[in-house]
């Protein structure tokens, strides 16, 4: 897809954060965007940069874990601009807790936003981009879902972002034959709400629970810089959009596969 000009994307966790920056470069870019997000976040698209685009951009109320509201944003995108070109399956929550610690109301939660966000997006939206002339996908992943930060307390999110890795990957090869680009977005540490995911956490998903933002945030990439990656990476069809080319990407993904790797030449010591 080498111009964004005319088409049409739908981006959740559009109010903030990666969400907001791929949105307004998508705009600045002449697409149309229909902007999902959830209801008290809703004032954040009054903002100048979105305001800027009347005719071309629509927020819309709406929770990834609810179908329905994928329907009515797909039907809004559809019926304002008609055919659909991109989604950004970007919504996303965050909590820490060692693995001990964590609730089963904290796997339900992380994995219904992450996990099965994504894959309710895809399914309503499949229809859509199979009728249009270029379609891609992006899915938000995460490096810690690709090489995960063992000392972290990380191992909910983690494991939900490493289902996205790997659903996009199947996802790739499955919609190949019909034309259809997936990127799995891996990002590092990028300056977001994420770390203050648990205000947004439901009462029916049990009591959120604060927790200590790490000092690497304060250093975090801008999301605009994201949005930049990632817009070059469905240009380019990219399955992997990574952020950091030389920073934790380019020690935590060997550091991984040396830990595989060494399992390896141990079982092949064992059966050899």
């Amino acid at each position: 897809m080498d111009d964004f000009s005319g088409k049409t994307a739908l981006v959740t966790g559009a109010a903030s954060g990666i969400g907001e920056a791929i949105a307004l470069k998508l705009l600045a870019e002449g697409a149309n965007v229909v902007g999902m997000d959830l209801q008290s976040q809703l004032d954040r698209f009054k903002k100048e940069q979105f305001a800027a685009h009347p005719n071309s951009f629509i927020g819309v109320s709406g929770d990834v874990t609810d179908e329905d509201a994928w329907h009515n944003a797909a039907n809004i995108a559809h019926n304002n601009f008609g055919e659909i070109n991109i989604l950004i399956n970007n919504a996303g929550v965050m909590t820490l807790a060692p693995l001990s610690n964590a609730t089963s109301e904290d796997w339900d939660w992380i994995f219904s936003v992450n996990v099965f966000g994504v894959v309710t997006g895809v399914r309503v939206l499949l229809p859509y981009l199979r009728g249009a002339e270029e379609a891609h996908i992006v899915n938000t992943g995460s490096m810690a879902g690709l090489a995960p930060r063992l000392e972290g307390i990380q191992a909910v999110y983690s494991a939900s972002k490493a289902s996205v890795v790997s659903f996009s990957e199947m996802l790739r090869s499955e919609l190949a034959k019909d034309n259809i680009g997936v990127s799995v977005l891996c990002p590092h540490t990028i300056d977001t709400d994420i770390w203050g995911s648990e205000k947004h956490r439901p009462s029916s998903y049990g009591e959120s629970h604060e927790f200590e933002v790490p000092d690497r945030a304060s250093t975090a990439m801008n999301p605009s810089r994201v949005a930049e990656i990632v817009l070059e990476g469905i240009r380019d069809n990219r399955g992997f959009i990574f952020t950091d080319a030389e920073g934790v990407t380019t020690t935590r993904i060997p550091e991984r596969m040396n830990r595989i790797e060494q399992d390896l030449d141990w079982l092949k010591g064992k059966i050899g």
